[in-house]
């Protein structure tokens, strides 16, 4: 979810995801500096400026990536949390925030560039 021209610079902010088909698909959060942008290979979480999570491969992205929770299917709903003000992310899967899910803590604050 792209929205330009309205940087989010505290407070508590979520938005859900509709699995309409399998496979690779990162979905997150970016700060304004950030490199990735759409129609381009980079997706969310492959630089150090955004946060993401790709359950097709069951990884979470900053930077890099490492295992993370468990796949999604066709019909999945992927809700994505950020609190700016504690600087966390979290995930959740069908309304559950249960399992393994993970989390991103100690988030660079989008004023703190």
């Amino acid at each position: 979810m792209i929205v330009p021209g309205a940087p989010l610079k505290s407070g508590k902010w979520y938005y859900e995801w509709e699995c309409v088909s399998n496979g690779t698909h990162q979905i997150g959060w970016c700060k304004a500096d950030g490199s990735f942008q759409p129609g381009r290979t980079d997706g969310v979480g492959d630089d150090a400026a955004s946060w993401g999570c790709d359950l097709g491969r069951e990884r979470k992205w900053h930077n890099g990536s490492e295992s993370f929770g468990d796949s999604w299917e066709d019909g999945a709903t992927v809700g994505c949390a950020v609190d700016l003000d504690a600087g966390t992310m979290s995930f959740s899967k069908n309304g559950s925030w249960d399992g393994p899910w993970g989390a991103f803590g100690r988030l660079a604050r989008p004023h703190n560039r």
